[in-house]
């Protein structure tokens, strides 16, 4: 629709200025038929002193002629009005697209973890990461390591220790990612000790208030070394919400 308007616009400053050339300047229309057929007849001639001569004619005619366009008022708006427009339309539209392609902050997390649960999320029970020690990697590659490590590369997922198979020695949790959302659920009888970071996103330990891009959020249950159900677990995600929370 802009781009519409500024050609209105143009072409009837252009009309304007095409009707002011042939009332107020009579010797336009004589000086572009001269200009024409004498460089028409300088592209010809051949001989050097015709040539010479008609050129000569030729470039006084094409001067008067841009004497008269530039001393028409209706020139100098022909050639602002683009600038005019440019300044007040472009110039902000730049800045506005600027700021759509910066980094969109989450806005709340609860509403990005409800909107997960509806979209489906990746849901990891004990079957493949919880019971025994697993390492998951992003092509679906499981290896037997001394501790149980979930790796991938996107996607959301929640994890719920309920059905964790706890060792005597407590267990170990480690889960990394370059995008996506981690929400693990933490039954009463289960203490943790849990260090969490995101590069962009939000994090929330329990009952610890939401941190914004948080380094190394850290949270310990009361009595962690003594209880008979303990796991440390370690979420490093890029981008994406972290929440660890009571099931």
């Amino acid at each position: 629709m802009r781009t519409r308007i500024f050609i209105v616009v143009e072409m009837i400053i252009l009309l304007l200025l095409a009707s002011r050339l042939f009332v107020a300047r009579p010797a336009f229309i004589p000086a572009a038929i001269i200009a024409i057929v004498f460089t028409l007849l300088t592209n010809r001639a051949n001989v050097q002193l015709q040539k010479q001569i008609f050129a000569f004619i030729a470039l006084i005619a094409w001067v008067s002629i841009i004497i008269m366009v530039i001393t028409t008022g209706y020139f100098w708006l022909a050639l602002v009005w683009p600038i005019i427009w440019a300044i007040l339309f472009y110039r902000p539209s730049a800045s506005m697209g600027g700021g759509q392609n910066q980094a969109q902050r989450p806005s709340g997390f609860g509403e990005n973890f409800r909107n997960g649960f509806q979209n489906g999320y990746n849901r990891r029970r004990n079957a493949q990461n919880l019971k025994g020690p697993r390492d998951i990697t992003a092509d679906g590659t499981d290896t037997t390591v001394s501790e149980s490590t979930t790796t991938s590369d996107s996607g959301n997922e929640i994890i719920d220790l309920f059905d964790m198979v706890f060792k005597p020695e407590g267990n170990r949790l480690d889960i990394k990612k370059s995008s996506g959302n981690v929400k693990i659920l933490v039954p009463s009888d289960v203490k943790i000790n849990v260090t969490a970071s995101s590069m962009d996103g939000l994090v929330r330990l329990m009952e610890q208030a939401p941190e914004l891009d948080a380094v190394a959020a850290h949270f310990e249950s009361p009595n962690f070394e003594k209880s008979e159900k303990r796991v440390t677990i370690t979420v490093r995600v890029a981008q994406g919400n972290i929440e660890v929370v009571p099931s």
